[in-house]
């Protein structure tokens, strides 16, 4: 389920809540905690005013908006490290009463969500600055979101959580602050580390950069950015170190941050890229000794089958489209409304029409974009007319409907995510319907997945013949949320494991549902033809397509908070389809058939509808019978 942006929170009525006479401090409580903690005045007993979210968890015992004084340093901290899903926004804002009254915004630490998210897992903490601290009373607000069944809740006040706010904690500053003035600061980097740590990396290898940041100094180092440096080029973002105190430490991370070139490399990290820091010695915030020299080889040849990353263990993702606003109209693959249509499933194929749109809807996992060796990812808003994206007013056709894919947990129909595991990466998809401006009509639909000439280096995933050889693939799969749309009734959430192929000549799909919580799927199968106009699309021209759900071919169904392994003979399940004569003609025999694409999808309908799913571990293997 996506978490609404905090940005949206009444940020800027702090003001008038605690100076124009609604806030009043209640009989001083303490979290139970370390002896270090500060002076709090807001716990699971002492509530906050209204307008404010708790500044403890109304849904795990113990923990919430904490501060800690030890030392005279002030260090917040929120959210929690325990199996209970919790994420952390990373910003927060702490009122500042010197000189013209402001809020002063500060940057939480933490292990991201994903690559650029705005979103830190577990617990996140900050240093709080001395020079922003108030003597005496000090106010400060986080924003933290706990996973509760199948959604998040964020900013509560207690269990029903209606209303998502900025939570608050009123605390005193600790005695003997030491001012930014005591002493001087002289940051430097304790220690640096590259993943990954391998003597030779392969070509095309995503490599993730860590260093540790410490004040050997005797006064406080303000907070500062954090600079990676590839071959003397500062690498995008840089990672922001918050205030430490004499002796603190803090270790920053890029992850996935570079693409590794063909050749020798070095990489340096500095602290206080913006020179922002008072320092003693300035000369020493820049690694050199540690720096070396990474040596780049060519990628193992790419096999003549299967995926071009068996295993998903790089998962590196690139959107179908390519980042273009006009698209170029193809013919039709069909134009007959008469035999040809079964179940009157035959779409009108609109060849004219609007090809410019105002915005491009690509997305890449990693920079710059790959051309040849990537997981095609395919979104598309679509009124459900089979091909009628192209003619209806508010579904366009892409590029200009299919909204731009958003990270998991961000205002986006779609949302991606990439999460590393034992062995690869997991990839999450989710759907949210709030957000899609084609409002109840919508169709929105999100896949990832490998595909011939888009992406697996033109190679075919493999191939069949009937009764010889055969094809399977093995993937792990989980339904994680399956929300309740605004009517109240369970969002239709649709899995698809999609098979492209072809024979005859014509383009063939087989769409088998892994799960169809709230909804029949298609029981007995359904054939139908498909037109896709857009020649820039992998799925163009369309497909003779046949539906089928799980339990017909014994492939164990998903459900809402499952995660099944799943291993499925790709030729058994066309040829069961075509022996039932489901599609337009049956598949040849003693004929070869290639697999041109295998991708996972997932579609919703409805008001507010909302799902999020996962898929990881896609390997292939070539059977002989």
């Amino acid at each position: 389920m996506y978490i609404d942006n905090p940005i949206r929170m009444r940020r800027f009525q702090f003001v008038s809540l605690f100076f124009g006479g609604v806030v009043m401090l209640y009989s001083v409580a303490f979290f139970a905690g370390a002896s270090t903690a500060c002076k709090m005045y807001y716990n699971s007993t002492v509530p906050v005013p209204d307008g404010f979210g708790a500044a403890y968890s109304p849904f795990i015992s113990g923990t919430g908006l904490e501060l800690d004084c030890a030392g005279g340093v002030v260090t917040l901290s929120l959210g929690h490290d325990s199996g209970i899903w919790t994420i952390v926004y990373e910003k927060g804002y702490k009122y500042v009463t010197s000189g013209t009254p402001h809020w002063q915004e500060f940057i939480l630490n933490g292990e991201r969500v994903a690559a650029g998210s705005p979103w830190i897992k577990k617990r996140a903490s900050a240093v709080l600055s001395a020079s922003i601290l108030n003597p005496g009373k000090n106010f400060v607000v986080a924003y933290e979101c706990t996973k509760v069944d199948s959604g998040y809740r964020c900013g509560c006040r207690d269990h029903t959580c209606s209303t998502s706010y900025w939570q608050l904690q009123v605390f005193d500053a600790p005695t003997g602050t030491p001012p930014p003035s005591t002493g001087s600061a002289d940051l430097m980097l304790d220690a640096i580390k590259r993943t990954p740590t391998d003597a030779t990396i392969p070509k095309g290898t995503l490599m993730s950069f860590t260093g540790t940041v410490a004040n050997h100094g005797t006064g406080v180092a303000v907070a500062s950015q954090t600079r990676l440096f590839i071959d003397g080029t500062a690498i995008s973002p840089d990672q922001t170190t918050g205030a430490l105190a004499a002796e603190g430490s803090e270790t920053e991370t890029w992850t996935n941050a570079w693409t590794a070139t063909e050749g020798a490399h070095k990489f340096q990290i500095c602290a206080d890229g913006g020179s922002v820091v008072s320092e003693s010695i300035e000369s020493n915030n820049c690694t050199t000794s540690a720096s070396f020299t990474v040596s780049v080889t060519a990628p193992p040849p790419v096999p003549t089958t299967g995926f071009w990353d068996e295993g998903f263990k790089r998962g590196v993702v690139r959107s179908d489209l390519g980042d273009i606003k006009d698209i170029t109209m193809g013919s039709c693959l069909y134009n007959d409304f008469g035999s040809q249509c079964k179940v009157d499933a035959c779409a009108k194929c609109q060849t004219s029409g609007a090809k410019n749109y105002s915005r491009s809807n690509f997305y890449s996992s990693v920079t710059p974009a790959p051309a040849d060796s990537f997981w095609v990812l395919d979104h598309n808003d679509d009124s459900g007319g089979l091909g009628g994206a192209f003619s209806n007013s508010c579904h366009s056709g892409p590029p200009n409907q299919s909204f731009p894919v958003g990270s998991i947990g961000s205002n986006s129909v779609f949302g991606f995510g990439l999460e590393d595991i034992a062995g690869g990466k997991r990839v999450r998809l989710a759907l949210k319907n709030k957000y899609n401006a084609c409002g109840n009509n919508a169709i929105p639909y999100l896949g990832i997945g490998a595909q011939k000439d888009r992406g697996n280096n033109g190679k075919n995933i493999g191939s069949f013949v009937k009764g010889k050889t055969g094809l399977r693939v093995n993937f792990t799969a989980s339904l994680n949320a399956c929300d309740k749309r605004a009517d109240g009734v369970g969002s239709p959430c649709l899995i698809h494991l999609d098979i492209i192929t072809r024979w005859n000549g014509k383009p063939r799909q087989l769409l088998m549902y892994l799960a169809h919580q709230n909804h029949p799927g298609t029981p007995r199968g359904a054939h139908l033809h498909w037109n896709w106009p857009n020649a820039n699309s992998y799925f163009y021209p369309g497909s003779d397509i046949v539906y089928l759900n799980c339990e017909e071919v014994g492939v164990p169904c998903l459900v809402r908070g499952q995660t099944k392994n799943f291993s499925i003979d790709v030729d058994k399940m066309l040829i069961n389809a075509s022996n039932r004569r489901l599609y337009d003609d049956k598949i040849p025999e003693g004929v070869e058939i290639p697999i041109e694409g295998i991708h996972w999808s997932i579609e919703t309908a409805g008001p507010s509808a909302g799902m999020e799913a996962t898929v990881s571990n896609m390997t292939t293997q070539v059977l002989t019978y």
